[in-house]
């Protein structure tokens, strides 16, 4: 609850979580362009789309790194994320959506979200140790 915006935890650690938001710029970033090139791998799935959605909807989070990897997978798998909801059934949020695919997830769409994640997770431990054994020549 380290800054979370709320009446009650707002001052608790706010240099904490803006510490954490500058730290997580690059990473967010760099988490949805790894989700857009692992769209290419995903039947169904657009990194196009991937693309767009993130530069258009990501800036519409709340948070200033969150909305980056979660506006691209929406868009790859052609899903509408985020927007309108409750916790619990009591406090209504009112977040922006993200993507502009569909608004209900299947069981397939939950397959082909664990595909992009392996692939992406994948991708990225494969251009590391590319890094690494670039850095040793």
């Amino acid at each position: 609850m380290i800054g979370h915006k709320s009446a009650r935890y707002l001052a608790f650690g706010w240099a904490a979580a803006r510490c954490d938001d500058l730290m997580n710029v690059l990473p967010a970033r760099t988490a949805a362009g790894l989700l857009t090139v692992g769209a290419l791998a995903v039947s169904g799935a657009s990194p196009a789309k991937a693309l767009a959605a993130a530069w258009r909807d990501a800036p519409k989070h709340a948070s200033p790194n969150a909305g980056w990897p979660e506006a691209a997978a929406a868009g790859a798998l052609g899903l509408k994320l985020g927007g309108p909801r409750s916790y619990d059934g009591v406090e209504a949020v009112d977040g922006a959506s993200l993507g502009d695919g569909r608004r209900e997830a299947d069981a397939a769409d939950i397959r082909r979200a664990l595909s992009l994640y392996e692939i992406s997770t994948a991708t990225l431990w494969f251009s590391l140790a590319v890094c690494a054994l670039a850095a040793r020549i």
